[in-house]
């Protein structure tokens, strides 16, 4: 008898960070809902990911390591979507934690919304330990204002069917994880959001040299405080609220400003028929994929030589 399919299919695209993906794959295993299956995606590693893999000893657990080195998470991602056995796709990032009712909230946002796709709240730590809320849903739907990040979605099987793969970053102004969303936006697919904070994101892109220094230290400790701290959620929630209010309260009326130029500039763009978050990109890139070459840069990675394909 050939083996049920699990309902939910986690890719985890990696690089040689094995020592921060131990930590994402421990947040997955934590899950309420544990029917699924995790495929971490290897970008041509070298390092010793297949053996942290195997440390698991956790079956829902496969490792594919790719011979090919994309340099991105593109390539990786629509290798671990071929893959897929599940009836709904999440992304994992393997530098992010998810808190228990991650799936859960998700599926049920799903069952009860009948969306194509939904996505939690999460939070972003920055270098300096200050916190930043993540996945802005104006009326409880997305809206192309902002990214919302990959970790953050769960999304129908089928849904990639008719929005098509990630596009590699040489094709995109913007990141390939906002291309593919954008592209799932202008289908009218119905994507909605959670009211749960259920991410935490410690992202490469604000560390510098993150894959030149096996560093750590943040993952482990936000593990720890996840798996003997009740109240984790509530404790990052009043540090963001915390963290948003200095900010605002060190500028005085200026935020009030800027906030009101940039509800007109996005209400502007919207009747002009350009997504905003389409626009910052545009803005710090003079060609398709320089966002994400600066990223590389910025994180201590070779920048990839583009072929003509």
């Amino acid at each position: 008898m050939a083996e049920r399919p699990p309902l939910v299919s986690v890719i985890t695209a990696t690089y040689n960070r094995s020592h921060v993906l131990r930590a994402a794959i421990a947040s997955l295993r934590r899950q309420t809902h544990a029917d699924w299956e995790q495929i971490i995606v290897g970008d041509a590693c070298s390092d010793d990911t297949g053996e942290v893999v195997a440390s698991f000893a956790d079956p829902r657990l496969r490792f594919v390591n790719l011979e090919r080195n994309f340099g991105e998470q593109a390539g990786p991602n629509n290798e671990g979507i071929r893959q897929a056995r599940g009836r709904f796709i999440a992304f994992l990032n393997h530098d992010d934690l998810w808190l228990p009712d991650h799936l859960q909230s998700l599926l049920s946002a799903i069952e009860t919304t009948r969306a194509d796709m939904a996505y939690a709240r999460g939070i972003s730590i920055f270098p300096d330990g200050t916190r930043r809320l993540l996945g802005a849903a104006p009326g409880g739907s997305y809206k192309p204002l902002a990214d919302v990040h990959a970790s953050l979605w769960l999304c129908r099987r089928e849904l990639f069917a008719e929005v098509g793969p990630w596009r590699l970053s040489r094709n995109c102004w913007a990141a390939p994880s906002q291309d593919w969303l954008l592209r799932a936006w202008r289908l009218r697919k119905r994507i909605v959001a959670s009211d749960r904070v259920t991410v935490v994101a410690v992202h490469a892109s604000r560390y510098r040299d993150c894959y030149r220094q096996e560093r750590s230290a943040i993952h482990e400790e936000l593990l720890r405080r996840l798996e003997n701290e009740a109240d984790f959620r509530e404790r990052e929630l009043t540090a963001a609220a915390i963290d948003a209010l200095d900010r605002e309260k060190s500028l005085h009326i200026l935020p009030h400003l800027s906030g009101l130029a940039r509800a007109l500039s996005y209400r502007l763009l919207l009747l002009l028929g350009i997504p905003p978050v389409l626009a910052k990109y545009r803005l710090v890139s003079w060609r398709r994929g320089a966002y994400l070459d600066r990223i590389r840069r910025f994180r201590g990675l070779d920048v990839k030589k583009r072929d003509k394909k």
